[in-house]
């Protein structure tokens, strides 16, 4: 079972049960994915859209949670170790070589 946790820019932090799979939709890696996605999680539009750099979803594509730049966000296994960083990466071509390279985000 995986678990995301969110640390706020304030400090707080926010636990969400993802189950057993999640997909990560990243605005500059997989911008098509991100943009059908953002439509359906704000059909109006998002006043501060450009904070949002990716989407998890989850519940078998029930759930939808937006990655805020701002906070930090760790997928966490049901153990409590971390499975995998999924914070804003701020060197988005260092972000994708290691990508390339490990298959998973790191920060």
């Amino acid at each position: 079972m995986f678990i995301l946790r969110r640390v706020t820019s304030e400090g707080n932090e926010v636990n969400t049960v993802l189950g057993s799979t999640y997909n990560k939709f990243d605005k500059e890696m997989n911008s098509d994915e991100f943009n059908k996605t953002f439509d359906i999680y704000y059909p109006d539009g998002y006043p501060d859209w450009e904070e949002i750099y990716a989407f998890l979803v989850h519940e078998k594509g029930s759930q939808l949670i937006p990655l805020f730049r701002k906070s930090n966000y760790y997928v966490m296994m049901s153990d409590g170790k971390t499975f995998d960083n999924v914070s804003y990466y701020k060197n988005v071509d260092l972000a994708y070589e290691n990508y390339k390279k490990t298959g998973k985000q790191v920060v």
